[in-house]
């Protein structure tokens, strides 16, 4: 006896491979529509720390990555893989590693489909949308592990991307070793940050009336500057720096106490703060809202 339409009910779900974490959410989808989240995994892989300059991964950074995609395949087995979407962004954009590839793709138990920076950047901007519903122009920026995605857009509608080969962990890696902190070292991270969106970015300059940061670095920014006070509401430069100064008066991350924030984010967070630092002193932005 078939189940009558109004009881049916369909299961999908989306996987993120970033350079700093894996992500997957898994909903019910109801007749009208309305998504209704049953399940939702996070996993700091780091996999950006073991990439290699040839783009093989290192051997600790694999078993990582491939227990976690094990774990999501467990769940992943009841679900038809026309309803799964797995997405790698920049770590596997740059990898030249096929076995890693392919063992991945059989720990998941369903294929990857590595996108470019501008299709990232194109599905970042999509799911904000979902939350934010102000009229006008809205700049939309993504710090993720490895790539920083910028987005123009208007309601709906794309007007300009960018994606640019700078993220919290490699930032993190390059240029706050062994996790000391000191002005000159963000003052280096700030500058390389600029010179690599360089002149790209810059076209957004006046060309927006919003200001939205969509990624775990930003919310997690957002939450340290109001929780200790640096901001009465969202990011603004002047929280930025006091941000800044409160981690080199620490000096090391292993002396800063964030007790709001998960300690494999506070890790990564001054390479996220350096290249937000100069977003903002190229862009102009007075103010950010996660």
């Amino acid at each position: 006896m078939s189940s009558h339409p109004a009881q049916q009910e369909t299961i999908l779900c989306g996987i993120d491979l970033g350079s700093n974490s894996f992500h997957m959410v898994v909903a019910r989808v109801g007749k009208s529509g309305q998504f209704t989240f049953i399940d939702r995994r996070k996993e700091y892989v780091r996999l950006a720390a073991g990439l290699r300059k040839d783009g093989s991964l290192k051997k600790g950074t694999r078993e990582r990555a491939l227990a976690c995609l094990s774990r999501f395949g467990d769940r992943l087995k009841m679900i038809p893989e026309r309803n799964v979407r797995v997405v790698g962004t920049n770590t596997f954009r740059k990898a030249k590693d096929p076995e890693f590839f392919a063992q991945a793709e059989a720990a998941l138990g369903k294929s990857i489909h590595v996108v470019s920076g501008n299709e990232e950047a194109r599905l970042v901007y999509q799911g904000v949308g979902f939350s934010v519903h102000e009229d006008g122009l809205r700049l939309v920026v993504d710090i993720g592990g490895g790539s920083t995605e910028f987005i123009l857009g208007e309601n709906d509608d794309i007007l300009e991307t960018a994606s640019h080969y700078c993220g919290c962990v490699s930032w993190t890696l390059r240029f706050f070793k062994e996790g000391k902190l000191k002005r000159e070292y963000f003052e280096k991270a700030i500058m390389s940050a600029r010179r690599e969106t360089g002149n790209d970015v810059r076209r957004f300059r006046g060309k927006y009336e919003i200001a939205l940061g969509s990624s775990g670095t930003i919310n997690a920014i957002e939450k340290v500057v109001t929780s200790l006070g640096f901001s009465d509401e969202g990011i603004t430069s002047d929280s930025l720096e006091k941000l800044q100064k409160f981690l080199c008066d620490a000096g090391h991350i292993s002396k800063v106490d964030l007790p709001f924030v998960s300690e494999e984010r506070k890790q990564v967070l001054p390479g996220g703060l350096a290249i937000l630092r100069g977003i903002f002193r190229t862009l102009g932005v007075e103010h950010m809202r996660a």
